[in-house]
């Protein structure tokens, strides 16, 4: 099965469970979800941008409800796509048969995003599910207003259950995000010299995912006592001699992002630093080990929180130790005490055991898995130890 023919399967699946007859996107990995891999820039620039995509199951149906400024695109991704556009934007054109198209089209514009979307809402019998993840409330009760009874649900966890499972073309590319992001880091340490910040290491960094055609999705490269400050930013802080570096790092690539971390210590690495690593790959490796079909999400998280205090660190105490990861960085399910979602085959996820101490420092490993029928797979590639540099 094809990899859109799989994602509207799944998206008939969960839309039956949750008894909706057509799911609507807001979110930009939902939009691709339903359109094969549509992207709209308008979201990634102007956070008021609206664009929405609907699929109804029963009749294969697809429409994109979008600004005329995104007609151009859309019908050059799906030259038979069904569009409900809106707004003012102008187009001059020649006489040329796209043209006329795009400006057929143009003609039966909506004054508002949020009459398009429920003109579309209208077309459908039954229930739907709305994306809520763009929908603030200015726009909800607009909608609320121009949809009259019609009824809607929460769509979020409904596109959730539909991206949960994978296609292999969505694994691998996932492998190779997590590959490429592995390359970008061990070949900007490479650089690494005395006197370097940590922003200069985001730099390097920065400058080799673009040399692999990819986006600089995240690095926090934090050092020494700044290596316990959970996804922050990075600064001018010059790397000294015994400092830990705490990585958390990803890039896109055609689409799908990674999420990693390593841990790296600027020469010899103290006692401390080695016994406390160890225990946090200890954590995860036991983790990794015990994933499973079947396997609760929860007790994955018990094991690693397990393992890492048998260990070494017996305070260890965490939240979560891993996620779902697909067209966004967090999928389902989560890897944590209150999620008792059993494993399948071919879910992909990040398994992590992070350790922040104030005062000190951090350290951190996260390793990317796909769930097979035996078990689980790493999709990247460098292992875990401890980096010295």
């Amino acid at each position: 099965m094809q990899l859109n023919q799989y994602r509207q399967k799944r998206m008939a699946d969960a839309a039956k469970k949750h008894g909706v007859s057509a799911l609507v996107a807001s979110h930009g990995a939902n939009i691709a979800y339903v359109t094969n891999g549509y992207h709209s820039i308008g979201p990634d620039v102007l956070n008021a941008a609206q664009i929405y995509a609907l699929y109804e199951p029963d009749k294969g149906r697809v429409a994109y409800i979008a600004s005329v400024a995104e007609i151009p695109s859309i019908l050059e991704h799906d030259p038979c796509a069904e569009i409900y556009c809106f707004g003012g934007f102008q187009f001059a054109a020649i006489e040329d048969a796209f043209a006329e198209k795009v400006l057929t089209i143009r003609d039966k514009r909506f004054s508002s995003a949020e009459e398009a979307l429920a003109a579309a809402i209208k077309s459908v019998s039954g229930t739907i599910a709305l994306d809520e993840s763009r929908v603030n409330f200015v726009i909800y009760q607009k909608l609320l207003a121009a949809l009259g009874e019609k009824k809607i649900i929460p769509g979020i966890p409904v596109f959730n259950a539909a991206r949960m499972i994978k296609h292999p073309d969505e694994i691998a590319a996932i492998e190779r995000s997590a590959e490429c992001a592995e390359q970008c880091l061990y070949a900007a340490l490479q650089c690494f010299e005395p006197g370097m910040s940590e922003y200069d290491i985001q730099r390097k960094y920065m400058a080799e995912a673009g040399k692999r055609g990819a986006i600089p999705f995240f690095i926090v490269a934090t050092a020494a006592k700044r290596a316990a400050f959970s996804d922050t930013i990075n600064t001018s802080l010059i790397v000294a001699k015994g400092d830990m570096i705490r990585f958390d790092f990803g890039v896109i690539l055609d689409g799908y992002p990674s999420d990693l971390a390593r841990t790296a210590v600027f020469g010899k690495p103290s006692d401390e630093i080695i016994a406390g690593y160890e225990a946090i790959k200890a954590g995860t490796k036991n983790a990794i080990a015990a994933m499973k079909p079947g396997a609760l999400a929860s007790r994955i998280f018990e094991i690693a929180v397990e393992e890492t205090r048998k260990n070494g660190l017996p305070e260890y105490q965490r939240h979560h130790c891993g996620h779902g990861i697909g067209l966004e960085t967090y999928d389902l399910p989560s890897i944590a005490p209150s999620c008792d979602i059993p494993l399948e085959e071919n879910m992909t996820l990040c398994i992590e055991t992070p350790y922040y101490k104030l005062g000190w420092g951090g350290l951190q490993i996260e390793n990317t898995v796909a769930v097979t029928k035996d078990g689980a797979r790493y999709l990247d590639k460098t292992g875990d130890e401890l980096i010295v540099l």
